[in-house]
């Protein structure tokens, strides 16, 4: 072979070896292209996308948290979680359909090889549980929410919510109000009785009762404070004092008819079908100026009131104790209401921690309302009470014991009879005025 066919095959040779080289690196360069407009068009994108989708989500339930964990948000602020949960549910949604879509056009796309287009089939198919388990996630947040406002709802009277929003959340006034407390008899030894959830179910049972009934009367229910319970009552929802001293009394007389159904149902609810404890429960009402508004700190606040009336209510729920009664009311309560009640005047008293003296009344029934043995024993009890006065032990202890003949367990006469023994062995002096001194609460 000459020289120069040598040369043009050398030459051939490597034009040949030249050519495949361009090809091949052509070829190359056209996979990295293929790969980086995937990266760029599908990839990156998608990280975007799930990276968001995940950081949506932290904040939705760190929102659902905050909600929980605040007790005291005003309803202001609990529609402004309601609608910040909404939009975050809105961008966890939009995140989940964009990917979506997203995966089904890289599906698609002949420039991913099968293997991979079979791993972008198998992401797909993720996504759409997660697009399922979404919805879940989202409901339970939003049943949260609502039931936070239903529990704030039944903590706080929604009649004082819309009343707090009207008129600013720092007001105080003093006001005519007539307050309310009530407490179980004996209740220690009741619930020694139980085991704890039955107390707790019976409690329930029991403030859900009297609740409903306060609530009709127009009533504000300040606070439970163990068996007991707080209400008071004040313009606007009552329109005046002689509105809101009627619906107090009013109420408590219904409560006591709500008391004895609840008794039926006793055995059901203690699981003691013989033996069922007695619910008897002492009432006490008085009328008279305190000081209306929210008090509390900048944690916790609370629409209440504070003053004389608070006090001499409370102290009345507790004299029936001494006088064996249910449901004892102040003088001016008595003032107010009583061309709507039945009461009879039981005792003119000073109570602990004050020095004026109190004429109290027992609240027999509504007006026109009292049984006829229960007239007798009203008019008995007052001629009793003015022999009593004028100091004829005599008379009045034949009229105490006249009221005794007509019913039994009378406690107010009981007590004066008691009284009058403890009169006749060491008189008063001159300047009697017929007021007991009570020093214990």
């Amino acid at each position: 072979m000459t020289i120069r066919k040598k040369f043009f095959l050398l030459a051939g040779t490597l034009l040949a070896l030249f050519g495949a080289v361009i090809g091949i690196l052509a070829l190359a360069q056209k996979l990295d292209r293929d790969q980086l407009a995937n990266i760029s068009q599908y990839e990156q994108p998608l990280s975007q996308l799930i990276a968001e989708f995940d950081v949506y989500t932290d904040r939705y339930e760190l929102e659902v948290l905050r909600v929980l964990r605040s007790g005291d948000l005003s309803p202001d602020d609990r529609e402004a979680a309601a609608v910040a949960l909404k939009r975050l549910g809105d961008e966890l949604r939009k995140s989940l359909v964009s990917s979506q879509a997203l995966l089904v056009q890289a599906t698609k796309d002949q420039r991913f090889d099968t293997e991979d287009r079979i791993e972008l089939a198998r992401i797909g198919g993720v996504l759409k549980y997660l697009s399922r388990d979404l919805e879940d996630f989202l409901g339970i947040g939003e049943t949260t929410l609502a039931e936070a406002k239903d529990t704030f709802g039944k903590f706080l009277d929604p009649r004082l919510v819309t009343r707090l929003i009207a008129s600013g959340a720092d007001q105080a006034e003093r006001r005519s109000v007539t307050i309310f407390f009530s407490d179980i008899k004996q209740f220690t030894g009741i619930s020694e009785q139980l085991t704890a959830s039955t107390i707790v179910h019976l409690l329930n049972e029991y403030f859900g009762a009297v609740a409903k009934v306060i609530h009709g009367h127009r009533g504000i229910i300040d606070k439970y404070i163990g068996d007991a319970v707080m209400a008071f009552w004040v313009p606007p929802f009552s329109a005046g004092a002689r509105d809101h001293a009627r619906d107090a009394c009013r109420a408590a007389l219904a409560q006591q008819e709500a008391i004895a159904a609840l008794q039926a149902r006793l055995p059901e609810i203690t699981g003691m079908r013989r033996n069922a404890p007695e619910l008897v429960i002492r009432m006490g009402i008085a009328t008279g100026e305190a000081v209306v508004g929210t008090i509390g700190s900048e944690a916790a606040r609370s629409y209440t009131v504070i003053g004389d009336s608070v006090n001499l209510a409370s102290r009345l729920e507790g004299i029936n104790s001494v006088y064996g009664t249910l449901l004892m009311i102040g003088e001016e309560t008595y003032r107010l209401a009583q061309e709507d009640i039945e009461a009879r005047e039981v005792d003119v008293i000073t109570v602990a921690g004050k020095m004026e003296p109190v004429r109290i009344y027992e609240l027999m029934s509504a007006a026109g309302q009292l049984q006829s043995s229960r007239l007798e024993l009203r008019e008995t009890f007052t001629d009793g009470l003015a022999s009593y006065r004028r100091r004829d032990w005599d008379g009045a202890q034949a009229y105490f014991e006249a009221c005794l003949r007509i019913a039994p367990d009378d406690g107010p006469a009981r007590v004066f009879l008691d009284r009058i023994s403890v009169l006749r062995s060491s008189p008063p002096g001159p300047d009697w005025d017929g007021v007991w001194h009570y020093d214990k609460k």
